[in-house]
C-alpha cells in the first residue's frame, strides 16, 4: 500500500459504522425506511456510512483533506468509499472464493486495483475478528451482536416483519452457542484461513487459533448446556450445529494444521447467517472450499 492507500484505510476503520443504528440492512428494505429508499435498497447502510463519513469531512474543523491537491483527494475518496462499501456481507463468499484462489505473488502493487482490494480485505477481516480474540473478549462480542440482533428481531415480530432463522431463539443459551459455531465453521474459518495465508502475521498474531478455540468453546458450552435446556428450538439448533463427520474431520485437521499464538480487531457481521440458514448461503453461493471448515467472523457489526 502506498501512504494514500494506508491513509484511506485509516480513515474507512475509523468510520465503517458511524450512525449505525443497531440493525441490518435487511431491516431498513424490509421496513422501507428513508434510508432504504435513499439508497436504493443497495448496501442501504454502508452506504449511509460513506455518506455521512464525507458530510463530516465537509465541516472545516474536520476536513483533514483541506490541503490535497483534488486528484490526491478523489483517489483517497474512492478507496475510503469501496473500502465502506465492501464491508456489506452480501459480497463475503465471493471475494472468499476469489482470495482461496490467489497464489503467490497475491498482489501487484503496481495495481490501484489490486491495492484497493488489500484495503477491502483489511477492512472486512477487521469487521469479521470478532471471534479471532481471545475468549473472554470474543465472549463479550458475541453476547453485545446477541443482545442486538434480539433486538432487532422484537421489532421486527412487532411489525409484522420476517426474522432472519440466526435472530430467533437468543434468549437460549444453546441456540446462541450453535449459531456460533455455524458461523465461524461456515463464514469466519474460509475467510481468515485465506487472509493468514496471505498475511501470515495475522497467523502469528493467533488469529486463527483463536478462532479454532473458541469454536470448540462454543461447541463444548452448547454440550454442557444441551441436558440443561430441552425445548425443541435447542435441539433443532444441536441438529443443525452437529454437521457431518467431514466437516468435523475437516475441523480437527485446520486446527492441528494452524498452532501460533493470539490477538486481534473489531467486530461481526449483521447480514451473516447461522445455523440452516448458513447452510444454505454456503451451498447456494457454490462455495466449494467452504463445504468443510469454513467460517468467518464476521461483523458485518456484529461478533460472533
Amino acid at each position: 500500500l502506498d501512504a494514500r492507500d494506508v491513509l484511506a484505510l485509516c480513515v474507512a476503520s475509523l468510520c465503517h459504522d458511524v450512525d449505525h443504528p443497531g440493525n441490518t440492512n435487511s431491516f431498513e428494505v424490509n421496513s422501507e425506511t428513508k434510508l432504504a429508499l435513499v439508497h436504493n435498497d443497495l448496501s442501504v447502510l454502508e452506504n449511509h456510512h460513506a455518506h455521512t463519513t464525507f458530510l463530516i469531512l465537509r465541516e472545516p474543523r474536520c476536513n483533514i483533506f483541506s490541503n490535497l491537491e483534488r486528484e490526491n483527494y478523489r483517489s483517497i475518496k474512492s478507496t475510503i468509499v469501496q473500502a465502506i462499501l465492501a464491508t456489506d456481507m452480501t459480497t463475503h463468499f465471493e471475494v472468499c472464493k476469489r482470495l482461496d484462489g490467489r497464489t503467490e505473488p497475491f498482489y501487484d502493487r503496481s495495481s490501484k486495483a489490486d491495492r484497493q482490494e488489500v484495503v477491502n480485505v483489511l477492512i472486512h477481516s477487521s469487521d469479521l475478528s470478532g471471534q479471532t480474540f481471545p475468549t473472554p473478549v470474543a465472549a463479550v462480542w458475541e453476547g453485545r451482536i446477541s443482545a442486538e440482533f434480539q433486538a432487532q428481531a422484537e421489532r421486527e415480530q412487532k411489525a409484522g416483519l420476517p426474522v432472519a432463522p440466526f435472530m430467533k431463539n437468543l434468549d437460549d443459551p444453546v441456540v446462541r452457542a450453535n449459531n456460533q459455531v455455524n458461523f465461524i465453521e461456515f463464514v469466519l474459518v474460509p475467510w481468515w484461513r485465506s487472509v493468514c495465508r496471505m498475511f501470515p502475521g495475522l497467523r502469528e498474531m493467533g488469529c486463527f487459533d483463536n478462532l479454532i478455540n473458541n469454536r470448540k468453546h462454543h461447541a463444548e458450552r452448547a454440550k454442557m448446556l444441551q441436558p440443561q435446556q430441552g425445548g425443541a428450538a435447542a435441539a433443532a439448533s444441536a441438529a443443525d450445529a452437529s454437521g457431518d463427520s467431514k466437516t468435523e474431520k475437516d475441523t480437527l485437521s485446520v486446527a492441528s494444521a494452524d498452532r501460533s499464538s493470539s490477538n486481534a480487531t473489531d467486530s461481526f457481521a449483521a447480514a451473516a447467517s447461522a445455523g440452516q440458514h448458513l447452510r444454505h448461503e454456503a451451498s447456494a453461493s457454490s462455495v466449494s472450499s467452504f463445504s468443510g471448515m469454513d467460517d468467518d467472523d464476521g461483523d458485518d457489526d456484529g461478533v460472533y
